[in-house]
């Protein structure tokens, strides 16, 4: 998996395709598993024809937040007087999904139903978690040229991941004092501020080097590495948050993973639930250019 996610980050970024054409089906998958982990976790077993509808509606609302990166393909640049610009098509696809399942219930209509409105809460909560989240990474590999978005991407995966690192060592060493003992027994303040330590240094390593010399973007120095640091922290947090709601949601449901389709990890939800809280922080940042890397 990682193999696969490494060659399509070098691919798209070397390519003259449209930016983020060659991350956008391991983004489809990613979001098509984790709509119908995020069903069974609140649902139970689903019905396999209830399975196809959500991948259907997830499929086409994620296709609709990632219109720009694939409209090139069928009917030439994409228009810069677009009304709803780029990430606008995130709000965009979430309308889409939500007329669908409003169809859809109409169409499918039973009297007898007991669930039907649990079952429809469920459905837009999967349009907005993870579907909208995720699309979030496709908005940000937009941002700025070609380089920048890629490389600000790959820093939030590389911030949440070794922040995760960071929290899961520090927290079997050090951790002493429960972070939320009810919702996830075993995180630790101590861990946290391992994890946190550890995605700062992340952040002010990977702007200052890693960034430059993999992606071309402008090193870092001074004040601008002060907005990196401050880049690493904002992200955390939020990936901290992105991993408590995700609990929350395992512990409503009386499930310690998500799924077992990753064995040691969990499921999918498991593995970037971090990243879905942290992706649209991200993306605010770099709208205000606080990464300090001069992309915008």
């Amino acid at each position: 998996m990682i193999t696969i996610a490494v060659a399509a980050v070098a691919v798209d970024y070397q390519s003259e395709t449209p930016a983020g054409l060659w991350l956008l089906p391991i983004g489809l998958a990613v979001a098509l598993l984790a709509a119908d982990e995020l069903d069974a976790l609140l649902a139970g077993p689903v019905p396999a024809l209830e399975r196809a509808q959500v991948a259907g509606v997830t499929a086409a609302t994620f296709l609709v937040i990632a219109l720009p990166v694939w409209y090139p393909l069928v009917a030439g640049a994409y228009p810069a007087d677009c009304p709803v610009g780029r990430a606008g098509w995130l709000a965009v696809g979430v309308l889409v999904g939500g007329v669908l399942w409003f169809l859809h219930e109409v169409a499918w209509f039973d009297s007898q139903d007991e669930h039907r409105a649990r079952r429809i809460a469920r459905h837009v909560l999967s349009l907005v978690y993870p579907t909208a989240l995720l699309g979030t990474a496709i908005v940000l590999r937009q941002s700025g040229d070609r380089g920048y978005g890629l490389s600000m991407v790959v820093a939030v995966i590389a911030v949440t991941k070794m922040s995760d690192a960071g929290a899961y060592f520090g927290g079997r060493t050090f951790g002493r004092r429960r972070l939320a003992p009810v919702l996830s027994p075993k995180k630790t303040w101590e861990g946290a501020l391992a994890g946190l330590l550890a995605g700062v240094i992340t952040a002010a390593v990977y702007f200052a080097w890693i960034g430059p010399a993999c992606f071309g973007t402008e090193a870092l120095r001074g004040g601008a590495m002060a907005r990196s640091v401050l880049f690493g922290v904002v992200v955390v947090v939020a990936g901290v948050g992105g991993d408590l709601f995700e609990s929350l949601l395992k512990r409503d449901a009386g499930k310690k993973d998500s799924s077992s389709w990753l064995p040691g990890l969990g499921g999918i939800l498991d593995t970037i639930d971090s990243l879905l809280f942290a992706f649209p922080v991200a993306w605010a940042l770099a709208v205000l250019d606080w990464s300090g890397t001069g992309g915008q």
